[in-house]
C-alpha cells in the first residue's frame, strides 16, 4: 500500500473522525456496493464519488482549526485525489469482508 502525504493522512483522519462525514462516507460505500452488486462498478471512476465529501471535509477542517491558509491551499486537488484513492481501496476491502459477510449471514437466517 502506498504511503500517503501528511496532508492526505490528516484529511482522511478528519473525515473518518467526524460523525457527519463518516456517515456520509458510509452512505457512499453503500451506493458503490449497489453498483458492484449490479456489476456496473468501475474502479477507475469510484474515486470521483468522494470528491464532494472531501471538499466538504477540507472546508470543515479549515473552519474548525482556523488555519492561516485557504482549504484549497492546505488540501489541494492532488491531496483530495490521494484520499479518494485511499477511500476506494478501503471500500473494496469493506465490500469483500463486511458487505459479503452480512449478505451471507442474512441468507442463512432467511
Amino acid at each position: 500500500m502506498k504511503d500517503m502525504s501528511h496532508e492526505a493522512t490528516e484529511l482522511e483522519l478528519y473525515a473518518d473522525n467526524s460523525e457527519r462525514l463518516y456517515h456520509w462516507k458510509m452512505a457512499l460505500f453503500e451506493a458503490l456496493a449497489r453498483k458492484k452488486d449490479r456489476a456496473i462498478f468501475d474502479e477507475t471512476l469510484a474515486p470521483k464519488i468522494f470528491a464532494s465529501l472531501l471538499k466538504d471535509a477540507a472546508k470543515a477542517y479549515e473552519h474548525e482549526y482556523m488555519t492561516a491558509h485557504s482549504w484549497r491551499t492546505v488540501f489541494p486537488t492532488s491531496v483530495r485525489a490521494e484520499v479518494a484513492e485511499s477511500f476506494t481501496r478501503e471500500f473494496l476491502t469493506w465490500y469483500d469482508t463486511d458487505r459479503v459477510a452480512l449478505q451471507k449471514k442474512s441468507e442463512k437466517s432467511a
